[in-house]
């Protein structure tokens, strides 16, 4: 009884047996038990976070369980901080629907100082951090995200897919030929040949939309051919691999349409060489 009462009133305190590293600036759980000399210590490997601490105090208080009914593993080996153990409770913590926007924003910054600088945490992630707190409201139920339009404000453009620029060359006449000049009349020669309604660079992104769903309620070209049944729906990646089949079938070598697409002379030989396709009427490029 004298044992029970005397771990009893150690856990009084709630962060008893919990100190900090001041090495690593990592959690650490350090105790006594009746009938060993040696003081134990346990490293948990977490940052002195308060959902870290919760988690700390849940092994304290298991491991005190375990001196109370007699079964403390001396080996401490039962006691370890284990990242897949570790990772389980997270779960638990935030129910879907509930939760306060500071707490998840507290486990995010844990999960990513793990991977990215400390000045970095301190500095960005300090200041997303106090504008959570500046919120009239941090539940999660009362978020209301809506995204309606986003810009590349850095201006950065990708490349190529292997880096290298490479030049399309038309057959003077062709109806590929005709079509590309019929978009700009009067452009100069560098001018790109394809932008948005808005007079911006294409993205991936603006394909999307006007192939797929241009607006909220109105439908992209090539979803609405398909919903009509007049063609089957296809993504706009096949688009790529249409080109890449035909210019093969139309007798162009497989190493220049590799050159054309940015890929590598065994990848299309491997996907994009259909002899059945030459049974069709070869496209005028």
């Amino acid at each position: 009884m004298r044992r029970a009462i005397s771990v009893s009133l150690e856990l009084k305190n709630e962060d008893k047996w919990i100190s900090i590293d001041p090495r690593s600036d990592k959690l650490l759980l350090r105790f006594r038990v009746r009938g060993f000399p040696k003081q134990f210590q346990i490293s948990t490997g977490l940052k002195d976070l308060k959902r870290n601490r919760d988690i700390v105090r849940l092994r304290r208080d298991a491991i005190a369980t375990d001196i109370l009914l007699g079964h403390f593993d001396s080996t401490l080996e039962r006691y370890q901080f284990k990242p897949s153990q570790i990772a389980t409770p997270l779960i638990s913590l935030l129910p879907k629907g509930e939760g306060d926007l500071g707490e998840l924003w507290e486990m995010f910054t844990e999960f990513q100082s793990r991977q990215i600088e400390a000045t970095t945490i301190y500095s960005t992630y300090r200041v997303v951090s106090r504008t959570i707190d500046r919120l009239p409201s941090r539940s999660l139920l009362d978020l209301q995200i809506s995204i309606s339009r986003s810009k590349n404000l850095l201006g950065i453009e990708k490349g190529t897919k292997n880096g290298k620029s490479r030049i399309f060359q038309c057959s003077a006449g062709a109806k590929l030929h005709e079509l590309l000049l019929s978009m700009k009349p009067t452009a100069s020669g560098d001018s790109r040949i394809f932008s948005t309604k808005r007079g911006c660079p294409m993205t991936s992104s603006a394909l999307s939309h006007a192939w797929n769903r241009d607006g909220k309620n109105q439908t992209g070209v090539v979803r609405k051919l398909s919903n009509q049944e007049i063609i089957p729906y296809l993504n706009p990646y096949a688009t790529r691999h249409t080109f890449a089949t035909w210019a093969i079938a139309s007798g162009n070598s497989p190493d220049r349409v590799a050159y054309w697409i940015g890929d590598d002379v065994n990848t299309v030989l491997r996907y994009y060489v259909h002899p059945e396709a030459t049974k069709g009427e070869c496209p005028d490029f």
